[in-house]
Order: structure tokens, then sequence, then C-alpha cells
């Protein structure tokens, strides 16, 4: 039976243990990191790990799972990892699976021990060790293995081991080229001898927010659309014959941020356009979230349509703005909002994608503009174009920046442990440097952050440097520097400044969890962001607090100030007691009117 292309079951893995991990027993610190393959041998979505132990022999009895659609899963990586150094200097050891999906659905789960590759050094024979995987796709059979057995060091703990299947197990170089093999085997070890491994480059994996060419462009949504694509595959018309709309979609797919495409009728037709998982294909597979234009309906996954917005027609410029994180979808015609259409875009993490789809009826005739010259720019609100305007050697200027700056991150004291792959420390103080910031109160670094959308205070790490400033076309120290110029200019902006004021709380709090920001920090963030915008009540404002002693402050307070202050830009004669200001607001404003004004604040 024809497997659907979204059927998506749960492939657990079993870390149980390691043996004979390269290494000095006494100061290993090892962990196994688990990556699932898609068919054509990429990882799908982010690792997951096991937890930290000591020694050679580490017994983890971790599982990870990882829920995966059939057509897309192929494999796994599991690569173990010395948590003192630094991952440039090579995984302690490495084995790469292919499997025979089918096969491994309908059989028992594997139980096996892998011999794992050495540093992953290119044209080694030797092994580091190995480790004990249990590795089970869908629905558990239950059926007993005969257990054997194998050898071991004097002095190591025996340890079991299936023979079933081991003999089916052979070692290949390409990945390619398993098929034949994989005929009636459930999985082929892939020899690590055809990786081209350098200990001496910086390890540049990370999982990038857009995945696709750099160049956005249509394809076919099914390859069997009736669909004719021409400009450089921006244009299309529908073909078919009979009146059912055909579709396309981009060949470049996001899993985070905020992206905006735009979209135009050029011939006949009723035009269909929005965003979709990358596993979405007309027969009841994945999700998507459109806008008819000729109705002014939306649709869930082609369902009946819901009244939305108003009619679009010839040569009308519809916009389509995507915010993962937020989960929404809006559309504009001619630049103008039609408003929220959609607020529960969810999506599988780490398993699927979204992607434009765009349709029109028969001989309907559209075109996409990806970027980077759009009608209507929507980069005031953070929104991306989804071309890539950098090409590969960009890209190979902007990541050696990276590796400048987190080299400069890099300690004495710090070299003992795996830092993470991220600009920190010194690093971060070398960036500022060259970014032309010499006072305390210059706020840009917090600007950087903000538009690169970094989570960690203070921290770039390498998917949030090489995603962002490829969306923003920069990969020069002298285009940063021009974007950050610009970027100053923008703050200016009420609307801007906001979203940026907004931003620095979560950012800077104390950890993800916190509901507050230390008082500490507010001040010297009111010091670089609230006092040069002259405020006249900012220096009573400051005294209170630090008479008060207040040891925090919460979101709602830091985000009302804004509207307090706009409220009172000068004095406090006009305040109106019975407006539902945070308590904070109502002490400061009683001690500046002659009362206490210190009782116990439910806003810290």
């Amino acid at each position: 039976m024809e497997r659907s292309s979204s059927e998506k079951k749960t492939l657990k893995v079993t870390v149980v243990q390691a043996r004979d991990l390269t290494g000095d027993a006494a100061k290993l610190n090892a962990y196994a990191e688990v990556s699932v393959l898609d068919i054509k041998g990429k990882s799908i979505g982010k690792s997951k790990s096991t937890k930290v132990l000591k020694g050679k022999a580490p017994k983890w009895s971790d599982q990870v799972e990882f829920s995966v659609p059939a057509r897309t899963f192929s494999g796994l990586i599991v690569q173990c990892w010395d948590k003192r150094t630094f991952r440039r200097d090579g995984f302690l050891g490495k084995i790469t699976i292919k499997f025979n999906v089918e096969l491994l659905e309908s059989k028992d789960a594997i139980d096996e021990w892998y011999d794992l590759s050495n540093r992953g050094k290119k044209g080694s024979d030797n092994v580091s060790g190995a480790v004990h995987l249990k590795i089970q796709y869908g629905e558990l059979k239950k059926k007993k293995s005969k257990a054997v057995k194998m050898p071991r060091d004097e002095g190591e703990p025996d340890r079991p081991f299936s023979d079933e299947g081991h003999k089916q197990l052979t070692a290949s170089k390409k990945w390619d080229d398993q098929n034949i093999k994989l005929k009636d085997s459930v999985a082929v070890v892939i020899g690590e001898d055809s990786v081209d491994y350098d200990s001496d480059q910086e390890d540049s994996t990370y999982e990038s927010i857009r995945r696709g060419p750099l160049a956005a462009a249509l394809e076919k949504l099914n390859k069997d659309q009736k669909i004719a694509l021409t400009n450089r595959n921006l244009e299309f018309t529908n073909n078919g014959s009979s009146y059912s709309s055909q579709y396309v979609k981009a060949n470049v797919r996001v899993t985070n941020g905020k992206w905006y495409f735009e979209t135009q009728m050029i011939g006949s037709g009723q035009l269909q356009v929005g965003w979709a998982t990358d596993t979405y294909d007309l027969s009841g597979a994945g999700d998507s979230w459109m806008f008819d234009t000729s109705s002014s309906q939306i649709l869930r996954k082609g369902a009946n349509g819901t009244a939305y917005g108003e009619r679009c027609s010839y040569n009308d410029v519809i916009g389509c703005s995507l915010d993962v994180q937020n989960k929404t979808i809006c559309f504009y015609k001619n630049g103008r909002s039609l408003g929220e259409a959609w607020r529960d875009v969810n999506f599988q993490d780490g398993v699927e994608r979204l992607v434009p789809v765009i349709g029109v009826n028969r001989q309907g005739r559209a075109k996409a503009n990806f970027g980077p010259n759009m009608s209507h720019s929507m980069a005031a609100q953070g929104f991306h174009a989804l071309h890539c305007s950098l090409n590969e050697s960009d890209l190979k200027d902007l990541e050696k920046l990276f590796n400048k700056y987190k080299g400069a991150g890099i300690t004495l004291e710090s070299s003992q442990e795996d830092v993470g792959d991220v600009i920190q420390g010194d690093g971060s103080l070398k960036l500022q440097e060259d970014l032309g910031v010499t006072e305390e109160d210059d706020p840009l670094m917090l600007i950087v952050a903000w538009k690169l959308n970094c989570e960690i205070a203070w921290e770039f790490s390498r998917g949030e440097w090489m995603d962002g400033w490829m969306l923003f076309g920069c990969h020069t120290m002298n285009q940063i520097k021009d974007k950050c110029a610009e970027w100053r200019r923008e703050i200016q902006n009420e609307e801007a400044f906001r979203n940026f004021y907004f931003f620095v709380f979560g950012y800077l709090k104390p950890d993800p969890q916190a509901k507050i920001l230390l008082m500490e920090t507010a001040e010297t963030v009111w010091d670089m962001l609230i006092k040069p915008r002259g405020w006249g009540l900012y220096e009573k404002w400051s005294a209170f607090l630090k008479a008060k002693g207040q040891k925090a402050v919460t979101r709602d307070v830091w985000q009302q100030l804004l509207e307090f202050i706009a409220a009172y830009p000068k004095n406090l004669d006009n305040y109106d007691e019975t407006a539902a200001w945070p308590l904070l607001f109502d002490e400061f404003v009683e001690k500046e009117k002659g009362g206490e004004g210190g009782g116990g604040s439910d806003d810290w």
C-alpha cells in the first residue's frame, strides 16, 4: 500500500551505554548525541543528547524520541562527545546508519552494539570503542531474540549482543549506494572513511531557520501538477484541462522568524495564496493556511472557507506575512493590511517546515516576488524576504567573522570545557570595539541582539549570527557597521523603539523562566534608553526607586512605563488616580505629592 508522505510514527532511540571510548577515563565526561537523517542523508531538525557521565564506559540508558514521516526519515547518526573539550576537537566516536524503513517498522526493535569510528578521520580504519543502541520505529513487535556474549577486555563487564541481523550490517562509503543492500536488510552502516573531517576547522553546523537555495523561486507542489514555470521560475501558468486549481510552492522552507512575500495575478483566473507545511500535498497530508482572493475567504487545508478581507482582482499585489513565533498569518492588498487571518499556525518543530504556496485555476497566471525588491516592504515590522542576496563566498566571509569573534572569547580557563558554539565574553567585547562602541551607556549591542533575535544576554550563537546577518544582506564588517547605523536611526521611530524596548526585558531576564528584571539591570538599561529621551521626571523616578530599595520590576511595570511617560512627560499635576496603573506608579506619584510612597508594592 502506498504510504502517505505525512504519515508519522515515533522513532525511539535508547543509547544504553558505550565501551572503550578514547581518552583518560578519570577525566572523560561523555555524552551521546543522536541526529535523524532524511532520504538524502541530511539532518532533520534538532539533535537530542543523553546526560553527561564520567568514564570510558558510561551507562546512560537514555531514550530520545523523534516524530518523523516515513518518507522523510532514512537513517541516524550517533556521536559521542567529551563535555570538557571543544566540538572542533572532534567527537570521541561516531556511527552512521541507514535504514530500510519498511522493514524497520515490520520487525522487532534493533538491539545492537556498533563500533564507533575514531574521531571521523579520513581514511582511518581505527575504531573508538562501541555503543549499544536500541532502535524502534512504530509499534514494537513482541518477539524474543537470542542473546550471546560479546568478547570483552579483562575487567570489563559482560555486555549482551543480539546476533540476529548483525551480519546484515555492511560497511559502505556512500549514502546513495545503499538501496540495493537495503532491499532485504533492515540497516547498513555507512563507512566513516567517506567523511572529510578536519579538526583544525570550526564546527560550523547549525540548524538554519531558512532552508533552501539562496535565490528563492517556485516549484511544482506535486510532480504531476500541470504547471508551466517561466521568468526564472517566478511566474507560472495553470495548463491543466480541468477547472480545478494547480499549485506551486517556494523552494525555501522556514522553521522560525518573520517572513513576507508577494503574489500578483497577471492573467485571468482565481488566486489562492498562503503557507503550508512542507508535507502538504493536496491528498490530505500536511496542513495549509490559504486566502482565496476571488471569494474573499480563508481556507484551512482546503476545507470550507470563512469570510475574510475583501475581493482582489487582476494586478492587485497580495502580500502574505508569517510570524512563526506568534503563529500568525496576515494578508495585504496593495500594501494595506486585511487583518489577521490565522493565529494557530502549528507544525511539528524538527520534523516539518513552512513553505509559501500559491494556486490558480485553469489557464490562470500569476507571479511571486520573494525579494529583495518588493512592492511594499515589511522590514520596519521585522519581516524578512525569502530571497537571500548573499552568495556562497559571502557566507564564508560571514562565517570567518563569527569564528574570529568566537575565538576571541576563548580564554585559558574556559578552554578546558565546552563553552559552546557562541561569541561571548571577550569575543563580545571585541565585536563591540570593532563596531565603534566606546561609551558604557551606548545601547548598540542591545540593538544588534534585538535585530539578530538573540536569546541569551551578551552571546551570539552561530545560528543567530549567520541567519541574522544573512537576512540583512551583510557579510563584511563595513556592511555590518552601516546596518548598525541604520538601526540607530530606526529606533528614533516610536513603534520601532517600543518593539526594541519590549524585547530587552525578555533578553536580560536573569533566566528564561523568570518573570522579573533585576533592579540593577533595569536602572542600567533605563539610563541607556529612557534618560536620553528627555523624560522630565526621570531623575525623580530613579531616586524614588533607590530610596524605596526596589529589588526588581515586573514586565507590566517595564512595558507600561512608556505609557506613563507619554501621559506625564513633565509633571504629575493631572495624574488620574482611578486609572489602572501598576501600584509602583501610584506609590511614585504619592511620594512626589508629599506622601510616604513606600508601602508594600506587589511590583517588587
